[in-house]
């Protein structure tokens, strides 16, 4: 066991160090900077002299110097009205019309569109752009990211870190770490414990986490190219960083200093330009709202202490009634437990006995009043939805996932927070209220004032920022910058059997996907790649996923029936179908197809996941050899 262990643990560690080693190797190579220079040298646009600046590595600066650089070349003016260049607001040319993005690289025409979409009457203040949405924020950074890098590898300027051949010996490595993992378990498992089988799953898991690493990406390299341009480039940044009041230059002198001021947000040396423009998360206490025709930002609250916020009449009603049994019953019967006592114990415990009862029957009395006068007058206001993000959630689902059932709703109805600034606390949103506006929509909700807890909800006018929602897939950087350079994604996946594995996207259309679960939704533009053979298509509903169509075969297959076998088993599915509270998963053949509904999307028909696991499962294509194979599929 001795030796088989050590090969085993020789493989590993041998594995990583050939992994830590090519890390090492692509390192981008430091660059030196040429003599300062005022002198731009090249056409390369300030997004992609920021990644070169920074080590090949993506910024915020990118988003930054986008902004100004769109200034500079007019097809944005920026304004500062008072001192403080926070204050700076953003104004589209009324010219512009809609071959306005015309010449643009598609991080421009994404920045762009993101300040037009914005607008009120061809204005927005610079510090709305910020997201209100984690998941939108890190969608729309993702993307425009991969449009960067797509870009500066058209131009020669950078490489993936770790090519298709290192790639491939590391995979070569990690199968042979894989089989002296393999050797080591089947002889632990004969010698010691000849009953068990550990020896498939520690394979497995082995084979799994070592591709998974080798398949991570680590980023962008240099080429000869691009460290040419970079030292170029780096030049200029010496040149600005010699005079001292360029770091202080606010956004608007880009009227002034042209496009010095871009590339001096990409090079990271205009300190007052990267504090006042921010394309990232907002401050969700103070939010920037249009409702009423005019920019103006809203103080907002967020209750969390007091347990009556967001919470149904009856519950409130049983402890007020506790409250007040509790209270009656101290002021009764204290006598009877402080007589035995004498002294200052006694009289300190009577007064005590006594402040405490009084309390409790004046909370009980006083809730009382307050759930009966809420649930009798409900308030009715519009608004604009500033902000929204859940606030108490529970376990929930086969997977124990942490679901929320209720969600902060702050909304703009033109009131104050007592001091006579705009202000406003959050609502309180069930679950099932939740997908039916999105931030930026006016609505007219209809709510209990004590408790905040919204009733009903009415969308009134279509927010702007609709248009401007991106798909909060888990596409890998890779994927997305293949994407953006218009390289075709790899077709179906063929396995040693011959077996393919079909597009998800073939087999559900979205108009079925929406009548499944009640509600408009949108596919992805295609299909999500992975390292396994399987084909996974997302569906989203403003902008958040829905619903999910897989398609697998081989051991990636293999391991999504055996651990969906507990469900309830599905007749005339297929080989052999099982379904679940969210999910439906079936098999034929040597293919796996799942349909997963998520739990946003609201409730479900009984009928609709076993209809749209049918109806995928009846279009895989028939071009896979029919074999008798029960041992790969036994449970």
């Amino acid at each position: 066991m001795g030796f088989e262990l050590g090969l085993a643990i020789a493989a590993i560690v041998g594995w990583f160090a050939l992994f830590g080693a090519f890390v090492l190797l692509t390192r981008p190579r430091r660059v030196s900077p040429t003599a300062p220079t005022q002198d731009f040298g090249g056409d390369e646009p300030p997004a992609v002299v920021s990644l070169l600046a920074h080590g090949w590595e993506h910024t915020g600066d990118a988003a930054r110097s986008t902004l100004l650089d769109l200034a500079a070349r007019r097809r944005l003016e920026l304004r500062q009205p008072g001192g403080d260049p926070r204050q700076t607001t953003i104004h589209l040319p009324r010219q512009a019309g809609d071959d306005s993005d015309a010449g643009l690289t598609n991080y421009e025409r994404r920045v762009l569109d993101r300040v037009k979409g914005l607008a009120t009457g061809g204005v927005v203040p610079m510090t709305a752009l910020t997201f209100r949405d984690p998941g939108q924020a890190k969608a729309w950074s993702r993307r425009l990211k991969a449009e960067v890098i797509a870009d500066a590898r058209r131009r020669g300027l950078t490489r993936r870190r770790f090519s298709r051949q290192i790639k491939t010996v590391l995979m070569v490595a990690a199968a042979a770490a894989t089989l002296a993992v393999l050797v080591a378990t089947l002889h632990y498992d004969h010698r010691a414990h000849p009953h068990d089988n550990p020896a498939a799953p520690v394979t497995i898991v082995t084979l799994l986490v070592l591709a998974g690493i080798a398949n991570v990406s680590l980023g962008e390299r240099d080429t000869p190219a691009g460290r040419a341009v970079a030292a170029r480039w780096l030049g200029l940044r010496e040149f600005l960083r010699g005079d001292e009041a360029f770091a202080e230059l606010p956004p608007a002198a880009v009227a002034v200093w042209d496009r010095y001021l871009s590339y001096g947000s990409a090079l990271g040396v205009t300190r007052v330009c990267d504090e006042a423009v921010d394309l990232g998360m907002g401050d969700r206490t103070l939010v920037w709202s249009s409702f009423g025709g005019g920019w103006h930002q809203v103080r907002v609250r967020y209750p969390s202490l007091w347990g009556r916020y967001g919470m149904k009449p009856l519950p409130l009603a049983v402890w007020a009634s506790f409250c007040l049994v509790a209270g009656i019953a101290v002021l009764n019967y204290r006598g009877r437990v402080v007589d035995g006592l004498a002294g200052q114990i006694h009289d300190l415990l009577w007064l005590v006995s006594l402040l405490l009862g009084l309390y409790l029957v004046m909370r009980g009395v006083y809730r009382l009043f307050r759930v009966a006068a809420d649930v009798s007058s409900p308030v009715t206001l519009t608004g604009e939805v500033l902000w929204d993000a859940p606030w108490r959630s529970n376990s929930s689902g086969d997977d124990g996932d942490s679901v929320p059932w209720l969600y902060y709703l702050a909304v703009d109805d033109g009131g104050t927070d007592g001091s006579g600034y705009p202000g406003t606390t959050a609502w309180g949103a069930p679950r099932e209220l939740w997908d039916r506006y999105h931030v930026g929509d006016v609505v007219r909700l209809t709510a209990r004032p004590w408790t905040r807890r919204v009733l009903e909800i009415t969308v009134v006018e279509p927010g702007r920022a609709r248009q401007l929602l991106e798909p909060t897939s888990g596409d890998a950087t890779e994927q997305l910058v293949a994407e953006a350079m218009g390289v075709a994604r790899p077709g179906p996946r063929r396995t040693r059997t011959g077996v393919g594995v079909p597009s998800a996207g073939a087999l559900l259309t979205a108009d079925e996907v929406s009548r499944g679960v009640a509600r408009q939704v949108t596919p992805l533009a295609s299909p999500i790649a992975t390292p396994m053979p399987a084909s996974i298509q997302l569906f989203e509903a403003d902008g958040r996923q829905a619903a999910a169509v897989l398609v697998s075969t081989g051991l990636a297959a293999r391991l999504a029936l055996r651990s969906r076998r507990g469900g309830t088993p599905l007749a005339g599915i297929g080989d052999e179908a099982y379904l679940g509270d969210r999910w439906a998963i079936a098999r034929s053949g040597d293919r796996v197809v799942s349909v997963r509904v998520e739990n946003r999307a609201g409730p479900l028909h009984p009928d609709s996941l076993p209809w749209l696991l049918s109806t995928a499962v009846s279009r895989l294509p028939d071009d896979q050899p029919r074999r008798d194979r029960p041992s790969v599929w036994a449970s």
